[in-house]
């Protein structure tokens, strides 16, 4: 069995370190970095003669909440199909996980898409 492999149903979904890694930290270090990102482009908006700073928040609004959807979606298939073939605990652990990363990916989403409009709403440079 592959050490990185932490589980596998009959179904033949396998559960690697990777990806439940991901599925666990992808949305909050993708809030983390949305978050850094914009405000160096605000920043870069308001010291310098370029004007194109909204338009760079909202691609990396759209690309930090698609991160972390994918997240989101990852989380889920690890709570659809990789439980299944485990027995007792580490069926019950996947799926607390598998939950504690839909969860946390429906909250990163909302908070990158408001951090994101923030801009749009109010004026970058005082």
């Amino acid at each position: 069995m592959n050490p990185r492999v932490i589980a596998a149903s009959e179904t033949g979904v396998r559960v690697s370190i990777p990806r439940l890694l991901f599925a666990l930290l992808g949305a909050p270090i993708l809030w983390a970095l949305h978050l850094l990102v914009c405000y160096f482009l605000v920043t870069l908006d308001c010291i310098t003669p370029w004007d194109g700073a909204v338009g760079a928040v909202i691609v990396a609004t759209a690309a930090g909440a698609a991160g972390s959807v994918a997240a989101g979606r990852v989380a889920l298939g690890i709570r659809r199909g990789a439980g299944s073939g485990q027995a007792g605990d580490a069926r019950h652990w996947l799926d607390f996980l598998a939950l504690l990363g839909i969860g946390g990916s429906v909250l990163f989403t909302a908070v990158i898409v408001l951090t994101g409009v923030a801009p749009l709403l109010t004026r970058l440079c005082p």
